[in-house]
């Protein structure tokens, strides 16, 4: 562009220095011609004239040489004007750039004084790391030989272990034949308690038959004379003498039902394995509710009685039996919690996968049951006194207050019917009482 420029401006020169030589010319001939023509004065006003006219022509064309000159100037202080634009232009965007370089220089210093301290701790590292191999190299070569040394423990351990099987197979052996032992002195216990106790029922049985057939006798004879006093009365004609004759004969006719009922229960634990012809069998949960409207007035002040049923299935029993069952252990549960007082709870469920032991025969009770059960939260029962409570004749109660008959009647009823007993008491805490599980067997009902 600068070029151009000056290549332009050289151009215009040449013209007006070849114009200038052009007018000088010309009128230097017209000046020769009019001085040979005219006379000296014309000469000269010529001559003034003529230089009038070349100085008017030089200034003219000066003037179009400065008018030229100051558009040039002119146009090259507008490029100049442009060029300085520009160049400010063009000085800012270096001082931004500069800035950005500064700080692009300020950063990588920044950078490679982050990259030297890296490169330092990579170094602190890789010395680290160096000392930990060597550290790894020589605990390697331990390991080698704690390596060997433990192969050769385990070579030993090896024939060891060797040994202990075969010590373990043998006392494996040992210990199956000792558990076989076990199994058979405990089945030989059980057997010998159930022979023991089938042995003491049938020596208490011929004994309680023997007596409970005199005393029969005795009470038929005391029962017949009494019909015959009833007899007698009713030929007294003194009102007070018949009367107190009756009062008497009656008094006498309740004492023999008594003892009648106690010889009863006598002969029903000497029949221990004989059935009745006939049962009476009625619903359980009607005798239930029968049971506790009669203890509703037999228990004192302080206990009650509750019962919960859940089974609708009846116990193949004779509702006598039943009903004397749960009389016979409500009674018990009463005698326990005469002094705290409580709650009876008479239970009837459906227990199945029973597992247990029976406390009054010791047999093994397996399958499922219905279960009768009789709780109380008196004092409890001593775990060496359970194992006698179905003996007959024995009692905790004091001397005149029992028999002793009670529950070993209640063991041989429940055997009648194919069913078995759990006693379950609790002496450590208090107020945990005991609980009586009667186990009969499940006859499902038939569609």
């Amino acid at each position: 562009m600068m070029q151009e420029k000056e290549n332009q401006k050289n151009k215009n020169e040449g013209e007006r220095k070849n114009s200038r030589k052009g007018d000088v010319q010309p009128c230097s001939n017209s000046t020769t011609v009019l001085s040979n023509k005219h006379s000296r004065k014309g000469d000269i006003q010529q001559s003034a004239e003529y230089r009038v006219a070349l100085i008017t022509q030089e200034l003219t064309a000066l003037t179009k040489e400065l008018i030229f000159q100051n558009n040039e100037k002119e146009a090259r202080a507008a490029e100049l004007e442009v060029m300085n634009f520009n160049l400010v232009i063009q000085y800012d965007e270096k001082e931004k750039r500069a800035a950005e370089l500064i700080l692009a220089n300020k950063e990588l210093i920044f950078q490679n004084a982050v990259k030297q301290y890296c490169t330092e701790k990579l170094l602190r590292t890789h010395q680290e790391l160096a000392l930990q191999y060597r550290e790894k190299e020589e605990r390697a070569a331990e390991l080698v030989i704690a390596n060997r040394e433990l192969m050769f423990q385990n070579i030993e351990k090896e024939k060891r272990a060797t040994d202990l099987v075969i010590i373990k197979v043998e006392h494996a052996e040992k210990e199956a034949r000792a558990a076989e032992l076990a199994r058979s002195y405990n089945k030989n216990e059980i057997l010998n308690k159930q022979m023991n106790h089938k042995q003491k029922l049938e020596c208490m049985g011929r004994l309680t038959s023997g007596i409970a057939h005199d005393f029969n006798n005795i009470l038929a004879c005391v029962l017949g004379y009494n019909e015959m006093n009833q007899y007698v009365a009713d030929d007294i004609a003194d009102k007070v003498l018949r009367a107190e004759l009756e009062n008497n004969t009656e008094q006498v006719s309740v004492a023999v039902k008594r003892a009648a009922a106690l010889i009863e229960k006598m002969l029903t634990y000497c029949r221990q394995d004989v059935m009745r012809e006939k049962m009476d069998v009625k619903p359980t949960q009607v005798l239930i509710k029968e049971v506790l409207e009669i203890l509703g007035t037999a228990l004192t002040d302080g206990i009650t009685a509750e019962a919960t049923l859940e089974c609708t299935e009846d116990i193949q029993i004779d509702s006598f039996d039943l009903h004397q069952i749960l009389i016979n252990l409500a009674v018990n549960a009463r005698d326990a919690m005469k002094e705290q007082g409580g709650v009876i709870q008479i239970s009837l469920r459906t227990v199945t996968n029973v597992k247990a032991y029976c406390v009054a025969c010791a047999a093994a009770i397996k399958g499922d049951f219905i279960e009768l059960s009789v709780s109380d939260n008196g004092t409890g029962i001593e775990q060496h006194i359970i194992n006698r409570i179905f003996d007959p004749f024995f009692t905790t109660k004091q001397q005149g207050e029992g028999t002793g008959l009670g529950l070993s009647t209640l063991s041989g009823i429940v055997h009648h019917s194919n069913g078995h007993i759990l006693v379950y008491s609790n002496t450590t805490q208090p107020n945990q009482g005991t609980t009586f599980k009667l186990l009969f067997p499940l006859f499902l009902k038939t569609v």
